[in-house]
């Protein structure tokens, strides 16, 4: 087949031959280190999903957007140069490419979904299911995943995210190739204007707003554009041949480094994917050239076959080991060892290749509904009966008629996380005076509660024995953020605006508006970061010398998993809640650091209060659940019951501090 060029891919949805005279000499013919590249792409996503190896191989689908845009753009731009491109069909062989593989896996997600999870969960499933089906899951998961919407392991459709970013960018592609052209010096100009915009942004997104940055197309079209910009370079570039080879060879080794460290020093001032984008674009020009040793590691069989299949791979793969880990936590079996994660692993990859033999490719060739006008329409009779089935769900609230009442109960402790309490404020809210408030408004005795989610967690508890003692509780709270002067949050959790909001906090704390200061944090989280004994020690020297009496909450004991959860799965499955908890030795071991910390900054002033003596039962354990309540709302964070038993514990602290 002298005069076709055979494309093959995971983000591709396109005529497996093309015809014509490439714009940029860029593929000579079929390119196996394509498929290659995919490989090692979708294996590293896999094998940091799995948690068995690849730390930072979440970096692969950026790979694969760079693929991706270079073999949508050639084909474009072909056809264009070809007059052959239309919109409909363009659009119309994107469906053929990934609807057939991604409704089956939404199904079978969805039919696994009702069968194992919990009403909220499976309301969580159907909205996204609802969102993947409409390609806008990127913006779902954007809007609706983050610090108290549970754990992303536990979302079976998360993975569709990438899938709404490229098939959001493809809307708008074509009609902006046919707008340029890109050929031209003014196009080849335009474009990369928009190119360098889009990396801009993704910049600044970086740095200011990350959940957005990840998710979000703006701040992703770059990486899409800089694999389409591939071939719009001279002709006469292709002729530096051991340039090439050289630079396929140096971008390879920068994609499984990046793979091997997640967290590089320039990860921090710039997006992560910028080092193994450019790595595929290197890769992917020396593959143009003769005898490059990069074309031809990538090239081998084994890497190559799984390149073709890596779409259905990457389908599969995450739904797998999100139920896996679904019956780990809710039903507490022992899956979460190596072993079963390697099987997932393998899993993963049969289901792939059986995918694409039995639905990917035989609708692709047409051997399946050849008829378009045909497809079209059982595609969106399918979509809408999986839009009927997921907004009946919803208006249904889960079904819960599913499950025992006592198995909603302890389910139930997942929404305590909502509600009044809920403030993650800013350095302008406390200098605004913005503090949530509970107990009498013009109480003589008022209490400063200082910290960060968990801080939070307590005031359930501590309103009503506030509005019984007569005591002003003000808020004054910020999620992820340690209550500590000069304590880097930004370096920890990309926490931008930490450190002023705790710089106001304190200001508003030594003023001679409170007789008690509360803190309260994860401090397990903190206790291990350089600066935290220098910036705890500046924090309870300011506050004792202001003459503040200091309740320092120590960390609320973490549980092994999440609470309601795993108490309602042991209730399903008959195994009951008996003995769910961990152990007070356990989590003393934790708290080594921290507690030698704190005797050397004991003094007149400063209180230590454990919660353990309020969780902790008679048989040395700390409890998951008390009388039929779950103590937690997740595998850390106090539930309303969890927090009236530390609150009470709290209020009698206070009332001897207070003592003439």
């Amino acid at each position: 087949m002298p005069e076709e060029v055979k494309l093959k891919g995971l983000c591709e949805n396109t005529r497996d031959h093309l015809n014509g005279e490439n714009p940029v000499g860029a593929i000579r013919s079929y390119r196996p280190d394509i498929d290659g590249l995919r490989a090692i792409s979708v294996l590293m996503v896999v094998f940091f999903h799995a948690g068995v190896g690849f730390p930072g191989g979440f970096l692969g689908v950026d790979v694969f957007f760079v693929i991706s845009g270079y073999l949508i753009t050639l084909i474009i731009l072909n056809d264009i140069k070809g007059g052959q491109f239309s919109l409909g069909r363009f659009w119309l062989r994107r469906l053929r490419r990934i609807i057939p593989a991604s409704l089956l896996t939404l199904v079978s997600v969805l039919i696994t979904g009702y069968w194992l999870l919990l009403p909220a969960d499976l309301l969580e499933l159907c909205s996204s299911l609802r969102a993947s089906l409409l390609f806008s899951a990127n913006v779902f998961f954007w809007r609706n995943t983050g610090y108290f919407d549970g754990d992303v392991d536990l979302k079976p459709l998360l993975h569709f995210w990438s899938l709404a970013v490229e098939e959001q960018f493809y809307l708008f592609y074509p009609l902006f190739l046919m707008w340029i052209p890109p050929v031209s010096r003014r196009g080849r100009f335009v474009f990369s204007l928009v190119l360098g915009i889009s990396l801009l942004v993704g910049f600044y997104g970086h740095l200011r707003y990350p959940g957005a940055a990840f998710f979000l197309l703006p701040c992703r079209a770059w990486e899409l554009m800089l694999g389409g910009a591939i071939c719009l370079l001279p002709e006469r570039l292709f002729r530096i041949s051991r340039f090439w080879k050289i630079a396929g060879v140096v971008g390879l080794l920068a994609i499984v480094l990046c793979g091997f460290i997640p967290r590089l020093s320039w990860a921090r001032w710039c997006p992560p994917a910028l080092v193994p984008c450019l790595g595929a674009v290197g890769v992917i020009l020396s593959g143009s050239v003769q005898g490059g040793l990069s074309a031809r590691i990538l090239s081998i069989r084994p890497l190559v076959s799984v390149g073709v299949v890596s779409f259905s791979v990457y389908l599969w793969h995450w739904p797998i080991l999100s139920f896996l880990r679904h019956l780990e936590v809710d039903l507490q079996f022992d899956v979460g060892g190596v072993t079963y994660r390697i099987a997932c692993v393998v899993l993963s990859l049969l289901l792939g290749f059986g995918c694409y033999r039995l639905v990917e490719e035989p609708f692709r060739r047409r051997r399946l509904i050849s008829q378009d006008r045909r497809y079209v329409l059982a595609v969106l009779f399918l979509i809408l009966g999986c839009l009927f089935f997921a907004q009946l769900t919803i208006f249904g609230e889960g079904f819960p008629g599913r499950f025992s009442e006592q198995v909603l109960r302890y389910a139930s402790a997942a929404d305590d996380y909502s509600g009044r309490f809920v403030r993650s404020m800013s350095a302008a809210d406390v200098r605004a005076g913005n503090l949530y408030s509970c107990g009498p408004v013009e109480s003589g005795k008022r209490w400063l509660l200082l910290g960060d989610s968990h801080a939070i967690c307590l005031l359930p508890g501590i309103a009503p024995l506030a509005e019984a003692g007569g005591v002003r509780i003000d808020q004054a709270t910020r999620f992820s953020t340690a209550p500590l002067p000069g304590f880097n949050h930004l370096a920890i959790w990309q926490n931008d605006g930490g450190e002023a909001f705790v710089d106001a906090a304190m200001e508003v704390a030594v003023s001679e508006s409170y007789d008690c200061v509360v803190l309260a944090a994860a401090w397990e989280a903190y206790v291990d970061w350089p600066t935290f004994d220098d910036s705890l020690e500046r924090c309870l020297g300011q506050l004792l010398r202001a003459g503040k009496f200091v309740i320092f909450v120590l960390p609320v004991p973490q549980q092994k998993g999440n609470v309601p959860m795993m108490l309602s799965g042991r209730i399903r499955t008959g195994l009951g809640v008996e003995g769910v908890g961990v152990s007070v030795i356990e989590h003393e071991s934790k708290l080594v650091g921290l507690r030698k910390v704190l005797e050397r900054m004991d003094g007149p002033g400063l209180t230590v209060l454990d919660p353990v003596a309020a969780l902790v039962g008679q048989d040395g354990l700390i409890h998951a659940e008390m009388g039929g309540e779950s103590l937690y709302c997740d595998f850390s964070h106090l539930s309303h019951a969890g927090s009236q038993r530390v609150a009470g514990l709290l209020f009698r602290c206070m009332s001897e501090a207070l003592k003439p």
